[in-house]
């Protein structure tokens, strides 16, 4: 499609569009097109379902597990790995200087 094309199809939708936008809208566009031949190559999709939400087959799964929670407070032992640190909260230098 022309940039000129482009830009009166988007005239009708009130958007203004420069040579820049016009180009890189031809250029996801070619992509799209390519990747539309590669699908139409796929044999029996007729029978295909489509998915609402990509979600949906990860809740399928979620199923085969029990989901616990567990109160374990690992603020100690994330502690020990730091020289610097107080009873709650890890030690580190200031990065702003206070200059009086």
């Amino acid at each position: 499609m022309t940039n000129e094309e482009l830009k009166i199809l988007a005239s009708h939708v009130l958007i203004e569009l420069d040579d820049y936008e016009c180009q890189k809208i031809n250029k996801h566009w070619d992509l799209i097109s390519s990747q539309l031949v590669i699908i139409k190559k796929i044999k029996n999709l007729d029978n295909v379902k489509p998915m609402n939400y990509p979600g949906d087959l990860a809740n399928k799964f979620s199923s085969m597990r029990e989901d616990c929670g567990t109160n374990v407070s690992q603020r100690q032992d994330l502690l020990k790995n730091s020289k610097f640190h107080d009873e709650v909260y890890f030690k580190i230098n200031g990065v702003i200087k206070n200059e009086k």
